[in-house]
């Protein structure tokens, strides 16, 4: 059994002594703390921006910015191409990753043209018609920030990547409040996008100090080209999955249900994206060190080892996050939208739940670039597609709730189908990954028990929702890490390691 497809070679396995890999080994604790403390700004920024959205606009007119965001994601998704993780896997030095910038940041200019066009062809009323083009906008201003992260990515300075963001997403926060207090409407939503963008793109290019540069040699451009293709064939797939679920909604149930099943899934979707995130970021050079840290003989053997202990570490992080949305959903849900969206409530416990067996898949895209099995990307995803496509279009027309059901079907199947990549790949077996959580599950029983136990302690004590289900939380945490360090010590270590912060760190520009 072969790591690799026949014929197929990660674009960066010789790395180029200019490239600032070395930088990457340094700091590693301080760079997840940073992408952490990114991922918890951007997420609480985004969710007060959608709860003050939500109690202002309603479900019925947040559903419909929930349909036309989903279309200008899936635009958007197409501009991307593969553009950041060509960069973030390259050995090259500065002059080729600021010729794939220009490229990138030409794409996205040439697909939010498109966008405009369609969007004056289409024959829309005026208000949707300008909420449209300012979303073309976003996607031109959205490519380009993405391609400038993935550069600093490249160049082992992912703190100020994060830092970037954080930036970005105060000021989206500080327009988006400001404009819907004015009674900007749906708009408020775009104009807080815009400037987040901007500000990212502002302080991205003031950190690099490096513009974007024509005359890509041809050989790197086909290699591009190549790889481009092979991502957004994959790539393409996942985002139409992710937001089709919403677009059917809206066929089927009508803007208000759009606005309760979105609604669920940005709280879920908030709390994955603080687990996920990060967990992927640091998976691209967790495992590119591993390749690149001994002999050829011993490669896939590094990368299997790191794989699984990546996965365990991030399973056991995030799973008691999602549990605690599943078991507070009511709370956290009246806590934050108020009176009217209970209906979020069903939904939020059962897209949570169905998050759980998606962990192994967060590793997919940067396993299979770093060994040179990017081609097997199409496949992964193309299977996954057809059954969300087939799931989704068979539960959706009895209602929110069946359709939040089938979603968690899908992630069941994902999480298989990337198993099994793991064990065709890499060797890696079921079982090693099982055996790996056996402390994490353990541990779980125990932390939901607490749950309960406190959350019926002060039932009766008068409190907001939110803090109800926080409180509660904060107690069955303390339960789950104390059963999990007890049970599975050297799990226990690696967490403590994960978050402990560095007493001194460095970052390079080269």
């Amino acid at each position: 059994m072969t790591a690799t497809d026949p014929g197929t070679q990660a674009p960066d396995l010789q790395v180029d002594s200019a490239a600032p890999v070395a930088a990457a080994g340094r700091g590693t604790a301080a760079d997840a703390a940073a992408i952490m403390l990114e991922r918890i700004f951007s997420q609480v920024a985004q969710l007060m921006v959608f709860v003050y959205a939500a109690r202002v606009l309603g479900p019925t007119e947040f559903g419909v910015f929930a349909l036309a965001s989903a279309c200008a994601v899936l635009l958007f998704r197409v501009a991307e191409m593969g553009w950041s993780p060509f960069i973030m896997s390259r050995g090259d030095d500065w002059l080729v990753v600021q010729q794939v910038l220009f490229v990138a940041i030409m794409s996205g200019i040439a697909f939010a043209a498109v966008g405009a066009c369609a969007v004056l062809l289409a024959g829309l009323d005026q208000d949707l018609r300008s909420l449209m083009m300012l979303f073309a906008v976003w996607i031109a201003l959205a490519n380009a920030a993405s391609a400038q992260k993935a550069v600093l990515t490249w160049a082992a300075r992912i703190r100020s990547s994060a830092l970037s963001e954080i930036a970005g997403e105060a000021v989206g926060l500080v327009v988006a409040i400001a404009a819907l207090k004015q009674g900007a409407g749906v708009f408020a939503l775009v104009y807080g996008r815009l400037a987040c963008q901007l500000v990212v793109l502002c302080v991205t290019f003031a950190v690099t100090r490096r513009a974007p540069r024509r005359g890509l040699p041809g050989p790197i451009m086909r290699e591009l080209a190549h790889f481009s293709l092979q991502y957004l064939s994959s790539r393409i797939l996942v985002n139409v999955r992710l937001q089709f679920s919403t677009l059917i909604v809206g066929v089927f149930l009508g803007p208000t249900m759009v606005g309760f099943f979105r609604a669920a899934e940005r709280v879920a979707g908030s709390v994955t994206e603080l687990i996920y995130v990060p967990g992927q970021v640091l998976a691209w050079q967790h495992l590119r060190r591993a390749r690149n840290g001994g002999t050829a003989e011993t490669r896939m053997a590094r990368i299997s080892q790191t794989l699984v202990r990546q996965c365990t570490v991030l399973t056991a992080l995030g799973a008691p996050f999602l549990v605690w949305l599943a078991v507070f959903n009511d709370e956290i849900v009246r806590g934050l939208f108020g009176a009217g969206w209970e209906p979020a409530g069903m939904l939020l416990m059962i897209l949570a739940l169905g998050r759980l067996p998606m962990f192994p898949g967060v590793f997919i895209e940067p396993f299979l670039t770093i060994i040179g099995a990017v081609r097997r990307l199409p496949r992964y995803t193309l299977a996954i597609f057809l059954v969300s496509v087939v799931l989704t279009m068979s539960f959706a027309p009895f209602g929110a709730v069946p359709l939040a059901y089938s979603q968690a079907g899908v992630s069941l199947f994902a999480a298989v189908r990337a198993v099994q990549v793991f064990r065709d790949t890499a060797g890696i077996l079921p079982g090693e990954l099982a055996r790996s959580l056996r402390g994490t599950f353990i541990a779980l029983v125990f932390g939901v028990a607490a749950l309960f136990i406190f959350g019926h302690a002060i039932v009766a004590v008068p409190m907001h929702p939110l803090l109800f289900a926080v409180l509660s939380g904060l107690a069955g945490g303390a339960v789950y890490l104390a059963v999990l360090f007890f049970v599975d010590p050297a799990l226990g270590a690696l967490l403590a390691d994960a978050v402990k912060l560095p007493s001194r760190s460095s970052e390079t520009l080269s």
